[in-house]
């Protein structure tokens, strides 16, 4: 890649990553970064969750991992939320009993 061209993927990189930092400093309500991973919590509510539930496939927790997912990015912001989103859908696997009540924090 030329000089100039990489001079360039880093200067955008690095507006990036000072954008992502100044969002993150917001309140979870005014956060961009939030809006924009409840899209697509909403996106895969309406689309793949939907087509796996009809396959028979269901989620072991109650609720499910992508209201989890919902409800701690609203309360906790990007970061921390999906932190927190990802490490429940680490605890999903066959060592996990179906119904498992674990409500956000």
């Amino acid at each position: 890649m030329p000089r100039p061209v990489l001079r360039r993927w880093i200067l955008i990189a690095g507006i990036l990553v000072v954008a992502l930092g100044a969002d993150l400093a917001r309140s979870p309500a005014d956060q961009w970064s939030a809006k924009a991973l409840l899209g697509g919590i909403d996106l895969y509510q309406a689309t793949l969750s939907k087509a796996l539930g009809a396959s028979g496939a269901r989620c072991r927790f109650e609720p499910t991992c992508s209201h989890y997912g919902e409800a701690v990015i609203h309360k906790y912001g990007a970061a921390k939320g999906s932190a927190l989103a990802l490490a429940r859908i680490a605890r999903c696997g066959p060592w996990t009993p179906a119904g498992t009540h674990d409500p956000p924090p």
